[in-house]
């Protein structure tokens, strides 16, 4: 059952890679240096978080004690959120990035999980 776990999160996080540098290779040549920037530093705050989150609920698993389980994954959700939220407000506050387009950055990440999540359900 990991394998098959690790295969989807290795597969997601190679497309959402691609994903993320063809799409920034695309705003490069429409805007400047910038946007490009903005959308991969979202991608990689994306495929950061889906690592995160897979080792986060690999651990839960693993444990075996399920109301320490849901702490640990309640304080871990919370904490990346918040740094998260910290992140979008420096960027927001320093204008040195695109909000937009590093949340479209961040964005292509969550829909590559989901196009894979219905593919390898499909397969089920």
């Amino acid at each position: 059952m990991t394998h098959g776990v690790d295969t989807f999160i290795r597969r997601v996080e190679v497309r959402s890679s691609l994903a993320v540098l063809v799409a920034g290779a695309l705003v490069f040549l429409l805007w400047n240096i910038m946007e490009p920037l903005s959308l991969i530093l979202g991608g990689v705050l994306g495929i950061v978080n889906l690592r995160l989150i897979s080792k986060t609920v690999k651990g839960i698993v693993e444990s075996g004690n399920p109301s320490k389980a849901q702490r640990a994954l309640f304080v871990s959700h919370i904490t990346k959120l918040g740094i998260l939220g910290l992140l979008l407000v420096v960027v927001i506050k320093t204008r040195t990035f695109n909000p937009l387009t590093f949340l479209a950055g961040f964005a292509i990440v969550i829909v590559i999980i989901l196009i894979e999540g219905i593919i390898s359900a499909k397969r089920v």
